[in-house]
């Protein structure tokens, strides 16, 4: 209401606005009907026309924080709608500077870093793209403040009675946690922490400055026509060495490069430790989010990479490769060439990326070729036979690679999945030699 009446005491004193009373009713209480009608009378009084938006989130089943975050998103959707179909310049909305602090201590609550500190702004654009404005201009005031200019108005308003509810979170961080905390100075603490969120964000402005510019230096991009993938590469020496903040920005932003359509999802912060540890899944890329995956290129270079949507199957056929001895394959749509070799050495080969066998087990020549929906081997030291595809599975092979990742195989069947598991048929037993090696090695190192 102090909002409603702050503008419409604009307009009266001359200031050139249009306006229109916007309301969300999002359906979860009882009482919200009678709060959208207290809205439009008050609307009515003032002489503006109001607009009332009614969600059904009750029908969704959802509870606690996750109602709280679906009530928030359908009440930013229903008001990018509204001010579209008005034609508005901005909306306004009423948080102040307690509703700044408190949130900042939920998302302490949750464990968010310095760059997941980030305040409410007081503007910004309420869709990505588009010129319409979400403004707060209460926010720099504390709700003890406003609520005495109302009282000096002789303003009446209604208080949502949820906001007692200590089920939700946020509000047992407002009635319970905060004071506890606070020691009786609980407006001065949500003023710290509002302050804090705003160091926070010009520290995150500053380090994404940092990223933009780290990737403008170092970062090359490219499209790989016959795998259908756009590709960004990296070095991987500065993202070992950077602060972990940079270097999540970066990463993030070497997505973004690749991504046609740039996910609002958050990077785990999980795929930037890997990358700073240079740990490349096995058997190939890691999938950082559906269609998006990270690889390293000879131990020194992070390639992110995505496959385009319209060629996600073009390259699942292949023609099996005949694997002479020595000799080198490669095969699309993969990172990685097997080099195929003799030596003399004993005991069972333990890295993913090699594998070592009696030659006396081969039957045939060896190939690398796609695996057949249905092929089973006997998985070395366990026992019984087990299904290509779980073995796949299991291994984390991201799902669009599975049907034409490749194997090793003779004429008996198959005797390495790269990266994966060997078939019992490899173990060594004694004096057994010649051996044959068979060794994942990169592209680009594969001349």
């Amino acid at each position: 209401m102090l909002l409603l009446e702050s503008v419409g005491r604009g307009v009266a004193a001359g200031r050139p606005w249009q306006v229109e009373v916007l309301h969300v009713d999002h359906g979860l209480r009882t009482a919200s009907q009678r709060d959208a009608r207290a809205v439009i009378a008050a609307a009515s009084r003032s002489g503006f026309p109001c607009r009332v938006a009614r969600l059904d989130l009750g029908a969704t089943g959802r509870s606690g924080s996750s109602m709280e975050h679906a009530a928030r998103e359908g009440r930013y959707r229903a008001l990018a709608r509204l001010g579209e179909e008005l034609h508005l310049d901005a909306i306004l909305t009423g948080q102040h500077r307690d509703d700044q602090g408190e949130t900042l201590a939920w998302k302490l609550s949750r464990g968010h870093g310095i760059m997941g500190l980030v305040p409410m702004p007081e503007a910004r654009r309420l869709v990505a793209g588009q010129g319409l404005l979400l403004l707060r201009p209460f926010l720099p005031f504390p709700r003890s403040a406003l609520a005495a200019q109302a009282r000096r108005w002789s303003l009446s308003w209604r208080e949502d009675e949820s906001n007692g509810d200590l089920r939700h979170r946020r509000n047992l961080l407002r009635h319970v946690l905060i004071p506890l905390a606070a020691e009786g100075q609980t407006e001065e603490l949500l003023g710290r922490l509002a302050a804090l969120g705003s160091r926070a964000a010009a520290t995150r402005d500053r380090t994404l400055h940092l990223a933009h510019h780290l990737v403008a230096k170092w970062a090359t991009s490219d499209v790989n026509a016959m795998e259908g993938l756009a590709v960004v590469r990296f070095p991987l020496a500065p993202l070992r060495t950077l602060p972990f903040e940079v270097s999540h920005a970066v990463i993030a932003l070497l997505m973004r490069r690749v991504e046609s359509a740039p996910s609002t999802a958050s990077l785990p912060p999980s795929v930037t430790r890997a990358v700073r540890a240079s740990e490349p899944a096995a058997g190939g890329p890691r999938e950082i989010r559906s269609g998006l995956f990270a690889r390293w290129d000879d131990g020194a270079t992070l390639v992110v990479e995505a496959r385009h949507r319209s060629q996600a199957s073009t390259s699942a056929k292949w023609p099996a490769k005949r694997l002479d001895i020595p000799g080198i394959v490669t095969v699309p749509s993969w990172p990685w060439a097997i080099r195929a070799g003799v030596e003399n050495a004993t005991g069972n080969s333990r890295a993913r990326t090699k594998q070592t066998l009696p030659q006396r087990v081969t039957s045939g020549p060896l190939h690398l070729r796609r695996w057949v929906p249905g092929e089973k081997l006997r998985p070395f030291g366990l026992g019984g036979r087990k299904r290509v595809v779980d073995l796949l599975h299991e291994a984390r092979i991201p799902s669009h690679r599975r049907p034409c990742y490749p194997v090793v195989a003779d004429d008996e069947g198959i005797l390495w999945i790269p990266g994966v598991r060997a078939d019992e048929r490899c173990r060594i037993r004694g004096n057994d030699e010649p051996l044959i090696s068979l060794e994942m090695v990169s592209k680009r190192g594969a001349g």
